[in-house]
């Protein structure tokens, strides 16, 4: 304000707000003494903004200063502000480094710290930051971990830090220096990995990428965190191997301790172990982990193809659903539930929602996973489940009902489950739990699941609760008409009631642990009448090919099946138009030798010959193709395999249009020409043959972008 041309300069002693945003001439900004009782300084997108002189100390009021996208300011002094609350420097610097307090700049008792930074002209831009600071945005400022400073502690009353927009790999550490603070934003940071213990105090942690998919593969929480509201946008996080403390863990199988398996009651999975899942094709990822071995809600589980249930599986059943009664024994670990999933026509599987009645107890929960939908090389997949229940849940003589809910989709090509099993585990002698850190998660069956209870009673178990999602509508008819959730979920990581082993995950976790002797007392009494004490037939079928893994939005997608019938409707038009095309030329062959002296006949032209003999192969072509669908269809099985499939329709397809249209064009030149002048029957029915030729090359060409479609995402995903 020095040197302006402010002719009464007393009524800035009153001012308060001071808006100068978008001033692009704007080049220096002093005199703030006459201004004491100043409260809010907003310069948002002054560009050329350089100097904001020393004086704004003397503005003792201020609780207020946006600097947003000031990108050439060099020096802001406000550490001697003592009642500052907002400071907002998003976007001020495109190339901040933060260093630690300097004891020659700054005094040991002094109230406020600062950060030096070095900036793109390689000018200092200091920043002295006032500790009575209680928001701070630090966003879009292109900042790494090595950008701040090893301690933030001065800054006592900070309550929100935003560092949206940044390349930060890791939670910086000084952020635990906060002792206040409430919210840590990190929305955008794509290159985010890692969120490790963040201040106990924190009750909000927005972390959305911009992108559809987050690089976050482990977020660890203090063990006496607050409640906290968590926000990472939808399904986000690699389906390879990470881990949400008290959320979701994922890790490939053969990392895992035998220990636990054995305590899970799971045994020879050896075979499985090193089955590559493939390509994650939502996320491009080019890595090819193991099966998997994912935990939530207390319930461990894998998935791997396959079409033979676990040896070791005691009750099984037809169909998709069984029912036993508990038999007196010791105290019940858990259980295990195992079914066999095929898809009669393609190798899109969908994980089936599980839902565990206890009828005795009137207890029901329902079992979303977090993995919605994967793609593999056959038609059968084993889903492989443990669920840990206690007495409150479980016990003798309780009757318990398991349902798989069957995926819908048209035309009968249903996702069906073929078979399940259960196996009850108990505790027979504990030497020490190897399942300690995953007993201690909060929100588990036997835990605090009441954010997850509908109004009727059932607990629906899935991830997407986390972040307060009310969508009920994809559990369908296993839930009551109109059901709802009871409350909102505050997420805490780790139980209070167990404090001996609360939040103390051993190293390796998943990798360590002491084991529990684990062997089933009395066979299962079984109340289906299908129920049978055997081990699962296999089902002949060798699904040996990896396959590729995805994590996708929406569970009850059926375009898959829908483009099934779209293809099979064109194929059908493609067999007519082409047989009504050969059709047309042959009515014209005639044994009347006057009629063949004249030419009548198609035979005697090369260019009709030629229409006649493609023609008739795409009828062959389509005809075949048309076979193949329906056969998929009654029978529930595919001729051959989709990745050959795909290649071979892409290339045939794309052959078969180049021929349709050559043919077409070659009839439809000689139509008007000499040969056939007078012959007014053979010139109908080239005609004929023209149109209809013409009609089965775009049924091919829509034909032939689906194959396309369908190969690019293969090579692509």
């Amino acid at each position: 304000m020095t040197g302006s041309c402010l002719k009464h300069k007393r009524l800035l002693g009153s001012l308060k707000i001071l808006d100068l945003s978008f001033c692009q001439q704007l080049h220096s900004l002093g005199g703030f003494i006459e201004a004491p009782a100043l409260e809010r300084l907003i310069l948002k997108n002054c560009i050329s903004l350089i100097d904001v002189c020393e004086s704004i100390e003397q503005c003792v009021e201020l609780i207020h200063i946006d600097l947003s996208y000031c990108e050439k300011v060099k020096k802001l002094s406000t550490g001697k502000l003592r009642k500052v609350k907002t400071l907002l420097l998003e976007g001020c610097n495109s190339q901040t480094e933060m260093y630690d307090m300097n004891s020659s700049y700054v005094s040991s008792n002094s109230s406020y710290g600062v950060m030096e930074a070095t900036a793109s002209d390689f000018m200092f831009f200091a920043i002295s930051l006032p500790s009575s600071l209680v928001f701070l945005s630090l966003a879009n400022n292109n900042l790494s971990g090595e950008s701040f400073p090893t301690d933030m502690s001065f800054l006592s009353m900070l309550e929100e830090l935003c560092l949206d927009n940044n390349p930060i790999v890791s939670m910086p550490n000084c952020i635990r220096s906060l002792p206040r603070l409430k919210e840590l934003s990190m929305r955008y940071c794509d290159k985010l990995i890692s969120i490790e213990h963040p201040p106990p105090t924190l009750g909000r942690l927005p972390i959305e990428p911009s992108l559809y998919h987050s690089k976050v593969k482990k977020i660890k929480f203090d063990p006496k965190m607050s409640p906290l509201n968590f926000n990472g946008g939808r399904k986000t996080l690699e389906p390879w191997s990470f881990e949400i403390d008290g959320m979701v863990k994922i890790q490939p199988l053969v990392d895992v301790d035998e220990k636990v398996l054995y305590s899970l009651g799971w045994k020879n999975l050896e075979s499985i172990k090193e089955k590559p899942l493939g390509t994650c094709y939502f996320t491009g990822s080019n890595t090819s982990p193991k099966t998997q071995m994912h935990y939530e809600f207390g319930i461990f589980s894998t998935f791997y193809e396959g079409n033979e249930m676990p040896e070791w599986i005691e009750l099984t059943s037809e169909g998709a659903s069984i029912s036993f009664t508990i038999p007196s024994s010791k105290k019940l670990h858990g259980l295990t539930f195992c079914c066999v999933e095929m898809h009669p026509l393609h190798n899109l599987f969908m994980l089936p929602m599980i839902k565990v009645s206890n009828i005795t107890k009137d207890y029901t929960w329902i079992y979303d996973h977090y993995v919605d939908q994967f793609e593999l090389g056959g038609k059968y997949i084993n889903f492989l489940s443990h669920w840990m229940f206690g007495p409150n849940e479980m016990e003798s003589d309780d009757e318990i009902i398991i349902t798989v809910k069957e995926i819908p989709n048209p035309v009968r090509n249903t996702q069906v489950t073929k078979i399940c099993g259960v196996r009850l585990v108990y505790e027979d002698e504990m030497i020490e739990d190897a399942l300690h850190y995953y007993k201690s998660w909060n929100h588990i069956i036997g835990g605090d699941l009441s954010g997850f209870q509908l109004t009727t009673g059932e607990y629906l178990l899935y991830n997407m609760r986390f972040m307060n999602s009310t969508n009920t509508s994809p559990f369908g008819s296993l839930i009551a008409h109109g059901s709802s959730f009871k409350g909102e979920v505050e997420f805490k990581a780790f139980s209070q009631n167990k404090p001996e082993i609360l939040g103390q995950p051993r190293k390796g976790e998943m990798n360590d642990g002491s084991g529990v002797l684990v062997v089933p007392r009395q066979p299962v009494v079984a109340v289906s009448p299908s129920a049978a004490y055997s081990s699962t037939p296999a089902m002949g079928i060798p699904t040996p090919s990896p396959f590729s893994f995805s994590v996708a939005s929406t569970r009850w997608s059926s375009s898959r099946p829908y483009n099934h019938v779209f293809g099979l409707v064109l194929r059908a038009l493609m067999m007519a138009f082409s047989f009504g095309s050969s059709l047309a030329l042959a009515v014209t062959m005639s044994n009347n030798s006057q009629l063949d002296s004249n030419k009548q006949g198609f035979q005697h032209h090369p260019e009709l010959v030629y229409s006649f003999i493609i023609t008739s192969l795409a009828f062959i072509y389509s005809t075949y193709q048309l076979f193949k669908g329906i056969w998929d269809i009654a029978f529930n099985e595919a001729l051959i395999t989709d990745k050959t499939s795909d290649y071979t329709n892409f290339i045939l397809d794309q052959l078969a249009g180049y021929l349709l249209v050559s043919c077409s064009a070659v009839t439809a030149l000689m139509i008007n020409q000499q040969p056939l002048s007078g012959k007014t029957s053979l010139k109908k029915a080239a005609t004929a043959s023209v149109c209809l030729s013409v009609a089965a090359f775009l049924m091919t060409a829509v034909s032939a972008i689906l194959s396309g479609y369908k190969l690019s995402k293969r090579v692509m995903w």
